[in-house]
Parts: C-alpha cells; sequence; structure tokens
C-alpha cells in the first residue's frame, strides 16, 4: 500500500510539474504577442493605407508583424 501511495504522489508530483512548465510557456507566448498585437490594432488608424487599399496589401503587412500561423493561434486565445 506504501508503495503505490509513493508512486501515486510521485505520479501526480511530475504531471503538475509539466503543467506548471506548459502554463509558464503559454504566459511566455502571450507576453511576447501583446506588442505586435498593438502593431496589428494600429494598421487599422495608419492614414498611409487608404480606404481603397486592397485588403491583400493590409493582410500582408500583418503577416509581416506576425506570421499567418501565429496570428491564427494567438486570435484563437
Amino acid at each position: 500500500m506504501e508503495a503505490f501511495g509513493y508512486h501515486t504522489r510521485s505520479l501526480e508530483d511530475d504531471t503538475q510539474e509539466v503543467a506548471v512548465k506548459q502554463a509558464a510557456q503559454i504566459h511566455n507566448e502571450r507576453q511576447q504577442a501583446t506588442p505586435r498585437l498593438g502593431e496589428l490594432i494600429l494598421l487599422y488608424v495608419d492614414d498611409t493605407l487608404t480606404d481603397a487599399t486592397p485588403f491583400g496589401q493590409v493582410r500582408n503587412r500583418a503577416f509581416r508583424i506576425m506570421p499567418e500561423e501565429k496570428l491564427c493561434s494567438t486570435g484563437k486565445l
């Protein structure tokens, strides 16, 4: 019984350690993305982009600020 309890606690400790590392990684990724999101928002008020600017050009500028995959994953958070 004691061995079972030991292994159970060990498994719980390992699981908690992995969860804390993953949470820290997600937190760091969000902190890094925050300034980039500000740059993306500024595209809405950029005077160099007229109302006639094709959306594809705006999208290309957005992807230069943040790659498409990163933008999609950040937008889903």
